[in-house]
């Protein structure tokens, strides 16, 4: 091959490859776009427990005087955990993440512990709850 048909030949490559580039980023854009809303969740007295309540992807952690709210999306994969009163642990039923009753990891493929979520109390005892939910 000679030296003017190798040049001729990379930037051929290069216009086709920066082409390729130009069409496929729309689609790769549309395709994994995701959206996101938040989401309310509220806590009247009567659903508040001693221990630990769920509704609508919350965990509302009581501990004494102190509340805590996690999601209850697994930080691995995002998969929903259940709150087991045998062990006080949530368990991801996917790939086995094991979080302490507090939301701290204890063993599993996740790396983070639950995201903790801000909780606003209102002075007739109500707790909102406002999370983030990718669609």
């Amino acid at each position: 091959m000679e030296r003017r048909e190798f040049f001729k030949k990379g930037l051929l490559a290069s216009i086709y490859g920066l082409a390729l580039a130009a069409v496929s980023y729309p689609a790769i854009v549309f395709i994994t776009f995701r959206r996101s809303s938040k989401i309310e969740v509220v806590f009247e007295p009567q659903d508040q427990g001693p221990d630990i309540r769920y509704k609508e992807g919350v965990y509302l952690l009581k501990n004494g005087d102190e509340l805590k709210a996690v999601s209850a999306r697994c930080t691995h994969l995002g998969c929903l955990v259940n709150y087991n009163p045998i062990s006080r642990r949530f368990e991801c039923p996917c790939h086995g993440s094991v979080y302490d009753a507090t939301g701290k990891r204890i063993a599993g493929p996740a790396s983070k512990d639950l995201l903790a979520v801000p909780l606003n109390r209102s002075p007739d005892g109500t707790i909102t709850v406002t999370i983030e939910i990718q669609a």
